[in-house]
């Protein structure tokens, strides 16, 4: 299923955005830790949090594995934001989690 948002509903949010790929084992590790969290943030806190999850997979066959994982907001695969993103961010490495405050700030690139 694919859900699309306006960028206004993400408005006043803390925002997760999750660099990671369905071929790498710690993104695997992570995705049941974050998942985890998520859950419980969403479940039991009045915090308006969400996460976004910007693919490093390969193909597109590895992204749709990906998001069956995930009970968040994707980038779409042929999107190139995912690439721009990457680069703002300076990711080296995944899986990756920046945090950024409902102001848009960034609150921590070691989420």
């Amino acid at each position: 299923m694919v859900l699309q948002i306006h960028p206004s509903e993400l408005v006043g949010k803390t925002i997760g955005l999750y660099f990671g790929a369905h071929w790498c084992p710690p993104c695997c590790d992570f995705i049941a830790q974050l998942v985890e969290a998520y859950n419980d943030i969403i479940n039991n806190t009045n915090q308006e949090f969400e996460v976004i999850f910007i693919s490093t997979d390969r193909d597109r066959k590895e992204f749709e594995l990906s998001l069956t994982k995930v009970p968040w907001l994707a980038i779409p695969f042929d999107d190139k934001s995912r690439e721009d993103l990457c680069r703002i961010f300076e990711i080296k490495w995944i899986p990756s989690l920046i945090l950024l405050g409902p102001d848009v700030r960034t609150i921590s690139t070691n989420g």
